[in-house]
Formats: structure tokens, sequence, C-alpha cells
């Protein structure tokens, strides 16, 4: 017996010899980034930044609402995000910030907290996105970028399939404009809530706001693709609402019909800093862990289909190390915590990006967008963002590959249906 312990102490000697010698990230790959940097890299990088930010912009908004959180952790977290990832990966195949599964994962990890009001989520944000930061690096020095493959899609679907009804539920009173706080329910308590409120919901603005964002974005997502499709649904919207409130004061009311994001100015004011405690690491270690994964799972598998679109190679462990980077930037920001984003990752190479410098533009964009029309984001209806994110979440539910799923084998429904169970 004492001769396998020894054998086995000496085999984990080894293993960490061998994990000590391998190569590490670099740390600023972007120093050989800029030898490359002529006049038409930049301005084919500045072009894909800027396409790149315009759906961001949007979008960020979408998922921090998702997530339960004030709009401008989205926007913070993407802007951080996109400027910070490339310093230290160095490529041009990822675009960081929050994605639709991130955002669903700190919604689940806000509830165990008991964190229920946006305010609270705030505050508890930048300890979450901290200690999931310090866990990418760690995963990163120690080469774990590959470790994903094992991670089986059957409990992915699951996962995403219920974070997607929890989203629903959260979001589906703003879309329809229900009056009181229905943030703890479940969708099948929000749905007969709604019932029950029955013809109420047919003389509130925000419900029909809601209706022409989601019309708008049916009509030009097939044609122009998400990105436009988000930009023009906020468009109208948030133009129509401005009418609608313009008609209604020229009338002598100064009744407020539309409920507007109108937090997005006030940044600076509640901004939080990650809380350094025994107790807050305790608590937040097992969420912190499960947004790493999630964070290596999603951003390695977009880091390798851009790479495969592109012909150019990508250091998944380099790019892990880019994503933990920008999660200390978020943490100490206030921003979401940043993922591979594979719409804006597709986005940025279908815009011509040629190198990192393009996400780094992104990111300047979007931060100097945030501080200069702050007080245009205020005016964004909220049911508008609420529908967004709904549409957004339907498709990434993805029916098709669950229908799939629950027709294959008696095992892989099985981990399917227990882990949707577990997650809900």
């Amino acid at each position: 017996m004492l001769q396998g312990l020894t054998g086995l102490l000496q085999d984990l000697i080894r293993l960490l010899k061998k994990a000590v010698a391998l190569p590490r990230p670099a740390l600023f790959p972007i120093g050989r980034v800029a030898k490359e940097m002529d006049g038409p890299t930049v301005k084919a990088d500045l072009i894909a930044g800027l396409s790149v930010a315009l759906l961001a912009f949007p979008m960020s908004m979408a998922f921090a609402m998702k997530a339960g959180l004030p709009v401008w952790c989205g926007l913070v977290g993407c802007g951080v995000a996109a400027f910070v990832a490339p310093i230290f990966s160095g490529s041009a195949n990822l675009s960081a910030g929050p994605t639709n599964a991130s955002a669903a994962l700190l919604l689940g990890a806000f509830a165990t907290l008991g964190a229920i009001s946006p305010e609270q989520r705030a505050a508890a944000l930048p300890t979450l996105v901290l200690m999931a930061g310090i866990f990418l690096l760690l995963a990163s020095w120690l080469r774990l970028g590959g470790f994903a493959d094992f991670v089986p899609r059957t409990v992915i679907s699951a996962y995403i399939a219920a974070a997607a009804l929890r989203v629903i539920a959260l979001q589906l009173p703003t879309a329809l404009g229900m009056p009181g706080d229905h943030s703890g329910e479940s969708l099948f308590e929000v749905t007969w809530a709604a019932i029950k409120m029955g013809r109420h919901l047919l003389i509130n603005v925000d419900f029909y706001l809601a209706i022409v964002t989601g019309i708008t974005y049916f009509l030009l997502r097939k044609p122009y693709g998400a990105g436009k499709a988000i930009v023009g649904a906020i468009t109208v919207a948030t133009i129509g609402a401005a009418l609608g409130q313009s008609v209604i004061h020229n009338q002598g009311s100064n009744a407020d019909l539309v409920h507007y994001v109108g937090d997005a100015a006030r940044s600076a004011a509640v901004l939080h800093l990650p809380e350094f405690s025994s107790h807050t690491f305790s608590t937040l270690f097992s969420p912190a862990l499960a947004l790493a994964v999630l964070v290596i799972i999603e951003g390695t598998a977009n880091a390798r289909a851009s790479a495969l679109k592109t012909g150019r190679a990508s250091d998944l462990h380099q790019e892990v190390f880019g994503l933990g980077m920008a999660n200390l930037a978020c943490a100490f920001s206030g921003g979401m915590a940043a993922s591979g984003s594979i719409s804006r990752s597709a986005l940025n190479v279908a815009s011509g990006a040629r190198t990192a410098y393009a996400s780094l533009f992104c990111g300047l964009i979007i931060l100097s967008a945030g501080l200069l029309i702050s007080s245009w984001v205020a005016l964004v209806p909220l049911s508008c963002l609420a529908i967004l994110v709904i549409l957004a979440e339907i498709e990434l539910a993805n029916f098709a590959v669950i229908k799939l799923i629950l027709k294959s084998g008696a095992q892989d429904r099985t981990v399917f249906l227990a882990t949707f169970i577990t997650a809900l």
C-alpha cells in the first residue's frame, strides 16, 4: 500500500513538473500586433469596431436587464471588456463582453444570494466578477482552456433552456407593463397574473411598445441580421414613446405613460467595488467558479469557430487569459462579467477585422458613446428592452436541439431532464 501511495505521489509530481514547464500566456501580446498595423489595417479595424459597437451597445443593455441589473452595468462591462481583453489576448477571433448565457448565470447566482433588487445585485456583482476573473487567470496559467470539451452538450443545452425560462419570467412583467414586483415569481405565476389583469393590459402603453418592438425586430431580423434589427427596433420604439409622450404633454397632462431605462446616466453615483472578506469569498465561491467554467466553455468555443472562418490560429489559453483580465477590469468598474460573444465575434470577423485592435476600437466607441449619449439611453423604453431579451431567450433555447435530445436515447433524456429541473 505504501508503495502504491509513493507511486501515486511520484506521478503527481511528474505531472506538476510538466505543467510548470508548459509555456505561459504572454503578458502584453498586443505589442506584437502593433507592429502589423498600417493604414489599410487601421481602417478595416475601425470599420469592424464600429459595426460591432452598433450591435453591442443595445445588446449590453438588454443583457443587463436579463441579469436584473441596472443597464449601465451592461454598458460598462461591454465597453471595458472589449477594450481590455484584446490587450491581453492579442487576438481578433474573439469579441468579449456580456452574453446571454453569462447574464442568465448571474441571475441564478443573485437568486442564490438573495439579492432581489437591481441595487443589491449591482453591489454583489463586483466581487463575483473578480473571483471569476481570478479563476480564469488560474485556468489560463494551468493551460486548462481545452477542458471545456469534456462537458456534455446535453448538460449545457438543459441549463440554457432552464435559464431561458427564468429570464422570460423576469422580463415578461416589464414587457407587459404589469404593476408591482414580480421578480421572485415563476413563469407560470407571471402568466397567471397577466391573465387575471385581462383588459387592464390593453390600456397600457408599455404593452403596445413591446408589440411594436417585436414586430419591428421580426421584420428586420432576416434581411439585416440581429444587430441592425435590435438597433432598428429600439429606435422605432424610442421615437414612438417620445411622440406619444409629447402628444400627452401638449394636451395639458404631465403623466408619464412610459417606463424608461432612466438610470443609465447615474452610473458614477452607484459604482460599487469588490468586497474583500472571507465570508463573501466563501459565499460566492461556487457561483464564481460556475461563471468561470461557463466563460471558458463559451469563449473557447467561439474562438475556435472564428479561427475556422478566418484561418487565423487561436491560442485558447491566451484567449482565457484575456477574458480573465477583462473580468478583473469589469470588477473594478462595476461592469458585468465578460465572456466571448458568438454574435459579436461573428460580426467582427464578417466586418473585416484584421487585428485585435478592432475589438479595442469597439470598446472605446462603446465607452465614449455611453458617456456622450447617456441622456438619450435613459429615454429607451424598458418594455422595449424586455421584449428583446425575451426574443433573444427564445432563440437561445434552441428548441430544435432540445427536440433532438428528447428523441434520442434514454440516457440523454434523463441527463437533460435532471439538469433542466435542477436548474429551474
